[in-house]
């Protein structure tokens, strides 16, 4: 685009360089002072409400007062509107004057006062209700800090004792509302507890123990649980009912933890204990059973009749004695091969039993020799010899009587 100069414009605008001034009203200097101004403009003065500026004198005097100024000190002042009307000014002055007035005048410059006691000022003249707490909220606020007391229900935040989590510090029952301190308390100090299953152990939970049930005589219980149970229960271990046994069964007296229905392995009678020294489970002549203690010999044997004896035909012998002496519980037969010297036959040892035989074989070295018997023996039928024939051999028979306690001589018989 080609660069041109005005010459192009509509003759009717203007320059940028023009000036009113004088051209078209003459210039007010209030106007132009206001334009020019930077300070307030909004003065009495400044407006022309107040050409002598007697208004601006009086409110600047009244500022500037420390003491009788709205009933604060000696006297008494009224209000600024109050002022501005005994002043006749218009609506315009008083306003600005009451506004210029609130902006420069502050409490701060007067003695503290309550609002009560300033002359024209109510209570909320300065005062909004709207943030005021209700009187739940009021009542809610008390005792906010300090100590807690029954006076004293509530803390704060800023309160000390609103720490962080902490280990409790130990304390007696000062501050529980019952009379007992839980780090002091022994269970068996608490109160007897109610009849029901509240805190019962169980499959799930540790707890109290179930209550005792006390068992008819002769059972035993104990507090059991039983499998796919899930509480304890009060249940007998023993009771009377007879098990299967050996023999004739018998509940017995000692309380022995044992299923009901066992039973018990036949022993071997080579695994039973030793058996007492007692006859009473001896064979008889009525019934089976033991056999009766051995007499501990090598000659006795047990008979049909229960009883041990010696055997038949069992010999001693012996060459010579003064006083021969039969053993009439080992041998049935007592030999002198070779008496030398005179014979006392001396009782027989041992115990007979009734109708026991006895021989006696009597033989001398060659020299007859003289024989005598002790008293238990008895010549019946026979009379017993008093001398051996040398070199021949006798042969004395005798049978026990028991109900004589004698050894009758029945038989003697000499060699030919």
């Amino acid at each position: 685009m080609e660069v041109h100069g005005n010459e192009y414009h509509d003759p009717d605008f203007s320059s940028v360089a023009h000036d009113h001034a004088g051209v078209y009203e003459p210039a007010d200097a209030g106007i132009q002072t206001h334009i020019t101004g930077t300070g307030s403009p909004h003065t009495a003065a400044g407006v022309g409400a107040d050409p002598a500026g007697t208004a601006a004198a009086a409110v600047s005097a009244h500022n500037d007062l420390t003491t009788g100024v709205h009933g604060v000190g000696a006297g008494t002042v009224a209000k600024v509107a109050d002022i501005a009307v005994d002043l006749n000014l218009s609506a315009a002055a008083q306003d600005a004057i009451s506004k210029r007035h609130a902006e420069a005048h502050t409490l701060a410059s007067h003695s503290s006062k309550a609002h009560s006691e300033l002359t024209g000022v109510g209570a909320t003249d300065h005062h909004s209700n709207a943030n005021d707490p209700t009187s739940d909220q009021k009542a809610a606020l008390a005792g906010t800090s300090g100590t807690p007391s029954a006076t004293n229900k509530y803390v704060t935040n800023d309160d000390a004792r609103n720490s962080d989590a902490r280990t409790p510090v130990s304390h007696d029952n000062t501050y529980h509302s019952s009379a007992f301190a839980l780090e002091t308390r022994k269970l068996d100090d608490f109160g007897t507890p109610d009849d029901n299953t509240d805190l019962n152990a169980s499959t799930s939970a540790h707890g109290l123990a179930v209550k005792a049930t006390a068992p008819a005589a002769g059972v035993r219980n104990v507090l059991a649980i039983d499998n796919a149970e899930t509480a304890y229960k009060n249940t007998a271990l023993v009771d009377d009912t007879n098990p299967a046994a050996l023999g004739t069964a018998s509940p017995g007296t000692q309380l022995v933890a044992a299923r009901r229905d066992h039973v018990h392995t036949l022993p071997k009678l080579d695994d039973a204990a030793a058996p007492d020294d007692n006859t009473d489970l001896n064979v008889s002549t009525s019934a089976h059973g033991l056999a009766p203690k051995a007499p501990n010999n090598t000659y006795q044997f047990l008979r049909a009749d229960v009883s041990y004896a010696r055997p038949r035909a069992n010999a001693y012998a012996t060459t010579s004695s003064s006083t021969p002496t039969p053993d009439a519980d080992t041998y049935d037969t007592y030999c002198l091969t070779a008496l030398a010297v005179a014979a006392e036959f001396a009782a027989p040892t041992g115990t007979p039993v009734n109708g026991q035989k006895l021989v006696l074989r009597i033989k001398d070295d060659g020299t007859g020799r003289a024989l005598t018997w002790n008293a238990i023996y008895r010549s019946c039928g026979q009379t017993l010899p008093t001398t051996t024939t040398a070199s021949k051999t006798m042969y004395v028979g005798l049978i026990y009587n028991s109900a004589d306690a004698k050894w009758d001589c029945v038989a003697v018989s000499t060699e030919a």
